[in-house]
């Protein structure tokens, strides 16, 4: 599945999908954003200076920043001045093109910029491979390539793993609700009874999840946040 196609089922309209330092020390950021919003353009600006000024503490050297490079893969037109998918901004002289500092990198990748036919380059076909909805066509255009193929078994991961939490809520969900009706149908025709039994039902479920997904070698704090059990509580379960 396509990383958009997941941000999309997820409700989510972008994430910082990474932010690394190469071996020389240079900040590398990559965000997906599928939806445009206003200040966008600001925005990613800021994140980017954020990023830059972050590496330097009082008394330190200007000499020791590092570039700071943005990556912005959209599903949408960004830059509607001109039709190129990728668009690279960096300090310039407005008038002659004179090059101040390389020390801020800002790129926008626009999928739907993209053309239809193969130019050859290693940037079309990435571009092609988060553009893709199709398992099969993503597969195709990694089976020459290292880097595609370790993205394609990560997006498996998170897919299963997905799966498995939802699996966990469902579970959770269904043996609350069975717990709940239990404690409704003793305690009926008592008002005071009826919230007693149900609370009680309520947190009887959640220990019994805890006690599945421990036996599933849950981490603590994915139990925790399915549950909303304490640490202290899922150790007694």
């Amino acid at each position: 599945m396509a990383l958009r196609e997941s941000l999309r089922k997820e409700g989510k309209s972008n994430i910082l999908d990474i932010r690394a330092h190469t071996k020389s020390g240079e900040i590398i950021i990559v965000e997906v954003q599928l939806n445009l919003k206003r200040g966008f353009r600001e925005r990613i600006a800021f994140l980017n200076s954020k990023a830059f000024a972050g590496q330097m503490n009082i008394g330190e050297d200007y000499c020791m920043l590092k570039r700071t490079v943005t990556v912005v893969i959209t599903e949408f037109i960004m830059i509607k001045e001109n039709e190129d998918c990728h668009n690279r901004f960096k300090w310039y002289n407005i008038e002659d093109g004179t090059l101040l500092t390389p020390a801020q990198e800002i790129n926008f990748l626009e999928l739907p910029k993209l053309p239809q036919e193969d130019d050859g380059s290693k940037l079309w076909r990435w571009l092609r491979f988060f553009k893709s909805g199709r398992e099969d066509e993503m597969e195709e255009l990694a089976k020459d390539s290292e880097g595609m193929q370790r993205v394609m078994a990560t997006l498996r991961e998170m897919s299963a793993d997905e799966y498995e939490r939802r699996c966990a809520e469902q579970a959770m969900i269904s043996e609350m609700d069975r717990r709940a009706e239990l404690a409704y149908s003793r305690d009926e025709g008592r008002a005071e009874g009826h919230a007693e039994g149900h609370a009680e039902g309520l947190m009887e479920g959640q220990f019994e999840i805890a006690r599945k997904m421990k036996e599933k070698n849950y981490s603590i704090d994915a139990i925790s946040d399915i549950t909303g059990l304490s640490e202290e509580e899922i150790d007694r379960v």
